[in-house]
């Protein structure tokens, strides 16, 4: 017989900052006390009530350690095409697709006796529908075990489908988009983030641009988005990283000194909500050619305007141009080794501002 850990329990649960980020600003929530909990949620969620807790960003976690020899999860996906990543004590990971069908889904089983480690990751976006996540079923011998915090750092990307891991594990730029070949864990931000032990929340989203989208709209756009399906729990995080303009190219070329504008004022919006934060703005990898040297001098502008205007904490990553030599995901995104390449750069300019 197995029995159910009440959601109620997922209410005491959240990632929190470091103790560099001090206090947030008057919008923000304070960051939950670092007290050990059985259940912690990394990353956005919202629509918190008794049945549970609603999660659509990618790379979004829940972690636990609980002492028996199975554990299953329960989920609501209404659309059915979501997949997540599992790993169990440090294995290689294990892909769970759901079923709009199904609400119960066995994450662990047939483990030896004793503590084990479960990670459940958010491969897929924020476009291909919400889930709930409602809490564990255990064996009645089993339990689930305190633990503190997971991560003491938290680095959050701002980005578009080269953040989501659009197309990541496609073997060419022949194939298109699908949720099989998306994958937010082989992101130059969660490569990034596993490099310096910090928390990833992946705030991305296809096709969204700064400015304008792929499609020419100036509706629903990143700035506009950034504050979506997030209420509780809050973060504050330690390292800010921007790549946003390749969609406002695709739409049409250079998009202008309104893009500048608009991403400035983007910029004052992150700090308002992260107070404390390094701010990290940067362009790649698809753009190629005059597009890519137009984007670039745009973001620098960007950065040396904030810095005038007294913000020294915001800084350039410089991205390449991906290589043909190094293949290409689905629709030309960047693949797993041109997400590695940008993490090594990313991860350079985090350990340099940060000293981490």
């Amino acid at each position: 017989m197995r029995r159910a850990i009440a959601p109620a329990l997922l209410l005491t649960s959240a990632i929190s900052c470091s103790s560099s980020c001090g206090a947030p600003s008057a919008d923000v929530a304070p960051p939950v006390a670092k007290t050990a909990t059985p259940v912690h949620l990394v990353g956005r969620f919202y629509s918190a009530d008794k049945s549970g807790r609603t999660f659509t960003y990618p790379g979004t976690q829940i972690r636990t350690r609980f002492n028996g020899t199975g554990l299953t999860v329960k989920l609501s996906d209404p659309s059915g095409q979501n997949q997540f990543s599992i790993v169990v004590d440090g294995r290689a990971p294990v892909v769970l697709k759901t079923n709009p069908t199904q609400q119960e889904y066995t994450v662990a089983s047939g483990l030896t006796p004793g503590e084990h480690e479960l990670i459940f990751t958010r491969r897929t976006e924020t476009w291909i529908g919400a889930t709930k996540f409602s809490g564990f079923l255990l064996d009645n011998a089993a339990e689930l075990v305190d633990t503190k915090e997971p991560f003491s750092r938290v680095i959050e990307v701002v980005g578009d489908s080269i953040s989501c891991g659009y197309g990541v594990h496609g073997t060419s730029s022949a194939c298109h988009f699908s949720p099989e070949t998306e994958d937010a864990t082989a992101t130059y931000g969660a490569l990034t983030a596993g490099s310096v032990d910090a928390a990833l929340v992946d705030v991305c989203w296809s096709g969204r641009g700064m400015l304008r989208n792929n499609d020419g709209s100036t509706t629903e756009t990143m700035p506009l988005l950034y504050d979506r399906n997030w209420d509780a729990p809050r973060y504050v995080a330690d390292v800010v990283v921007v790549n946003l303009g390749t969609n406002d190219y695709f739409a049409g070329g250079d998009p202008g000194p309104a893009f500048e504008s608009t991403y400035v004022a983007f910029v004052k919006k992150v700090r308002a909500t992260h107070p404390h934060a390094q701010i990290i703005c940067g362009i790649g990898s698809m753009l190629t050619g005059a597009d890519a040297a137009s984007a670039r001098a745009h973001v620098q502008s960007v950065v040396k305007t904030v810095n005038q205007g007294g913000d020294t904490k915001v800084a350039f990553v410089d991205w390449a141009e991906q290589s043909p030599a190094d293949g290409a995901g689905c629709d030309n995104h960047p693949n797993e080794k041109t997400q590695k390449k940008m993490a090594d750069v990313l991860t350079a300019k985090v350990k340099e501002l940060m000293a981490w």
